[in-house]
Order: C-alpha cells, then structure tokens, then sequence
C-alpha cells in the first residue's frame, strides 16, 4: 500500500473537477511508459543500426531516421477517419496493434526476402507503420485532453514527461550494451522487438481500462481537413508560427550530431554524457515549467522557451575548438530549458485554440505542418551551409553563420508573432492559486 501511495503522488496532481482523474492520470502515466520503452526498443539508433546490418547506405541510413517524421504528414487525413466516429477506444487500440506490429515486424524481413529487396521492405514497413501511428496519435492526444483537468495539465504533463525522461537515461545504455554483445545481430534485434511486442500489449490493456469518451459526430467532407482549420485565424496563425519556428530550429540543429562528431570532434562518451545531463535537467525543468503553465498560462511558456532556444542558438554561434567543452555544457542547460518549456507550452496551447467539435481536423492540419517543418528545413540548411563552404577566416564558418541564421531568423519570428497576437492573446484565469 505504500508503494501505491508513493506512486500516487509521483503522477497524480489532486483535482475535484472530474470523477476518476486519480485513476485516469495513472493509467496515462503507464500507457506512455509501455509506448516509450517500446519506441526505444524499435527506432531510433536502433532501427538505423538495423537497417545498416541489412546493407542500407549511409544516405539510406539517414533517410530512414527521417521517416517516421515524414510519415506526420498524414496526419492531415486523419480528422475523416476521427470525426466519423463516436467511440474511438477499440479503434485506436486496433491501430495501435496494426502499426506497432508492422514496425516490429521488420526483424523477420532478412529471414523471408531476398537482399536486393529488403532495404525497400523496409522503408515501406517502417513508413506505413508510423502512419498508423501518427493518425492514432491525434485521438490519443484528444482522449487525454478530454480526461485531464485543464488546470492540471502543465503539471501533469511535466511529471509524465519526466518519467519518460527517466526511463531515457538507462534503457538506450542497457540495450546497447546487449546488441554490442551479442554475438548474432540478427538474434539480438529480434529479442528486443520481441520484448516490444510485450509492451505493445501492455499499452494496449493500459488503454482498456482508462474511460471511454464519447465524442459527438459530425458530418465531414474531404476538404474539410484544410477548410475547418483554416476557418479559424487564430489557429492558423498559431501553426505557421510553430512551422516557421521548426524552419528556423532545423536549418541548423538538423546538422549538429555531424557538427559535433565529424568537426568539433568530440568523444560518444562526452555526447553521451551531455544527454544525459540534458535529460536529468529537463526532468527538473518540465516541472518548474509545468508549474508556471498552471499559474501564468501556457502561453507564457512557449513564449519564454522559445527565447531560451534563441540563447541555445546563440552559444552555438560562439563555439569554437578552443571553448568547445565549456560552452557545449552551457549549450546543454539552454537546451533542457528550452526543450522542456516548449513540449509542454506547444502541446497544450493549440488546444487552447480549438473548438469543441472538431478537434481532429485541427490537430491533424498541426501535425501535417510540423512533419512538414521538419523535412524540408534540413534541404533548406543544407542549400545554405554548401553556399557557406567558400567563406574563409573563421572556424568552422559554414555551422557557425549558419546557427547565426537560425538565431536572428528565430528572433525575427518572435517579435513579428508577439506582435500580431498582442491584441488577440489567450485569456487564461489563474486557476493554480
């Protein structure tokens, strides 16, 4: 009993607003830890390595770690599927499981197909199973917003995320270490998804308990997955703003792993244990922010987080061989800071904007626009960082004009935004105290 208790206090933020919000927060809480260690077990380095064993190409390599960001832009299709239906929890549990088990089904490729198709199989697995995920994504987000207290939220959020966090820090690290030694790679991949798979179920009976919430129906049109969105200007404001920040963000930061690697020549231990001190900061720092969005609005915490990633751009600017392991540590803290704010002040300020019915047109257009955002700001910063090759006189000058642009264009962005939403902001009642 008082490891329940304990835990209850870990995730559960007290609320008298809705009936069952201690049992919802808890069942969220596990739901996301179940989707975390399965996506650490199935993507990331381990999906790229994965496909490296299989013979991918560096450029082939790097284009699949893109692709569950591609696979965003379905979202834009996803308010015709929600918006069709009342009782969303068996579908998105049927999703889940079609997505997943596609993504984890890539170990058995090398064992069914011949080489020159494999790489192929792949990408195609790989991309149609993110796009399951992401549609089932958009329901998930609304389900959770529809159960959480809305003045709950920004604390809730952070100790959720904060516990992911936690879970970063060892999990990558223990299965590393088991896929460097174990003597067959292809064995090894395929216990892990294995061991995914179960916590794919897990999620799954997770969701079945939490409440059903219906939602009201509405006839939908094709076209409505842009006119709806952009009937409301606020929003659409709202989401070229976010678009033009990823721009801004990703024209430099997409190149940083090379930056750091390839020419600022910096160990794996020593990035590895930046992340590290990364993710032990912003489970600090999810909580202070989560703290201010509950009292001054969440707003308030895009609006200042963005401002850190401007100083997080700025050391970027100054680095040099010289001052490199310094600064990178002060680069670190702006970048917990900074990451911390904005995943909790972006996830719920759109929110904020959207009207009851809807609600899945609106976020599919948002998560369309970021995948977007995302894939074309690393063509964009590679056209610019090529043209900056010729400059001479100052070290690494490519990167470092380049950071530069991204600074001065993030900054740019922050003014003209507060600007234009100065007569129009969200009127938030401080509900904390």
């Amino acid at each position: 009993m008082n490891i329940i208790h304990t835990l209850k206090r870990l995730i559960v933020i007290e609320s008298d607003i809705k009936s069952g919000s201690e049992r919802t927060q808890i069942l969220f809480t596990l739901q996301n830890i179940f989707a975390v260690v399965y996506g650490i077990l199935t993507g990331g380095v381990f999906l790229t390595g994965f496909a490296v064993l299989l013979g991918a190409s560096d450029e082939v390599a790097g284009f699949i770690t893109l692709l569950p960001s591609m696979a965003g832009i379905v979202n834009i299709f996803s308010g015709l599927i929600w918006e069709k239906i009342e009782r969303r929890k068996k579908v998105i549990i049927n999703i889940l499981y079609i997505g997943k088990v596609l993504i984890s089904a890539v170990v058995i490729i090398p064992f069914l197909l011949p080489k020159s198709v494999q790489i192929p199989t792949l990408m195609v697995m790989v991309f149609v199973g993110y796009s399951f995920l992401t549609i089932c994504a958009v329901a998930i987000n609304i389900w959770f917003m529809n159960l959480v207290p809305q003045d709950k939220r920004g604390r809730y959020f952070a100790r959720r995320q904060s516990i992911s966090l936690i879970i970063h820090l060892f999990l990558p690290i223990i299965a590393g270490r088991f896929i460097d030694n174990v003597s067959d790679k292809y064995t090894g991949f395929l216990i892990m998804n294995t061991i995914a798979m179960i916590f794919l179920i897990a999620e799954n009976m997770t969701f079945s308990y939490i409440e059903e919430v219906e939602i009201k129906r509405t006839a939908s049109k094709v076209l409505d997955i842009i006119r709806v969105p952009l009937s409301n200007r606020k929003f659409v404001i709202y989401t070229l703003y976010i678009f033009a920040f990823y721009v801004m963000l990703y024209i430099s930061c997409a190149f940083s792993q090379v930056y750091m690697i390839k020419y600022l020549s910096l160990s794996y231990i020593f990035i590895n244990v930046l992340s590290v001190v990364s993710a032990m900061l912003q489970i600090i720092f999810y909580n202070w922010w989560g703290r201010l969005g509950d009292s001054k609005g969440h707003e308030f915490v895009l609006n200042w987080s963005i401002w850190c990633f401007v100083a997080f751009l700025g050391s970027w600017v100054v680095i040099n061989s010289k001052n490199v392991k310094y600064l990178m540590l002060l680069n670190t803290i702006f970048g917990a800071v900074a990451n911390a704010g904005f995943a909790i002040g972006v996830f719920n300020v759109r929110y904020l904007m959207m009207p009851e019915e809807g609600k899945s047109f609106y976020e599919g257009f948002f998560g369309a626009s970021v995948a977007t955002a995302l894939i074309v700001s690393p063509i964009i910063g590679g056209f610019i960082k090529r043209s900056l090759s010729v400059i001479d006189g100052l070290e690494f000058a490519e990167f470092r004009i380049l950071y530069f642009i991204s600074m001065v264009g993030m900054t740019i962005l922050q003014l003209v935004y507060m600007f234009i939403d100065k007569k129009a902001s969200i009127k938030h009642e401080n509900v904390y105290n």
